[in-house]
Formats: C-alpha cells, structure tokens, sequence
C-alpha cells in the first residue's frame, strides 16, 4: 500500500493513518525523520531515511524487500477526513 503522509499533519492524524492501513514501513527523508517518533508509532512498523537509501550507506536494503506482495493486494490509498 502506498499512501502519502503529510509530515505537518498532527501526530495523531498520522498515528491514525499508519494504523489504519497496515503500514509495515514508512519512507521518509532527513528533513522529515523527527515527525515520525518511533515511541508514538505501532513498534512493527520499520522507518527508512530514503536519504541513506540513495546515498548507498551501510543500511539493511533487505527490510525494503521483505514483504510479499500479490496481484490481490492493494497498490495505492488515498486517506481522507470525510
């Protein structure tokens, strides 16, 4: 499932999101990582700086691959207040 995230959004609206579409990682970039409290958020859900992806740093590329995914699953949400 990709569903955007707006880092300006409260905490809570973005707590609400991450759990209420199952997300397992969220893509986030060097200006936005302190948004994303680990504490606050659901311990599975893994955080990746895309920052460290595209600079080749030492991270676990395999986190980025570990999940199945079939032609039965969901491929985009759009999450809205209404």
């Amino acid at each position: 499932v990709y569903c955007p995230l707006n880092p300006y959004d409260p905490v809570d609206r973005l707590k609400t999101l991450i759990e209420d579409t199952r997300a397992c990682i969220i893509l986030t970039h060097t200006a936005t990582i302190n948004r994303f409290d680990d504490h606050v958020f659901p311990s599975h859900v893994v955080f990746v700086n895309m920052d460290d992806v595209t600079l080749n740093t030492s991270m676990n590329m395999s986190i980025l691959s570990s999940i199945d995914v079939s032609s039965d699953d969901v491929a985009y949400v759009v999450h809205t207040s209404g």
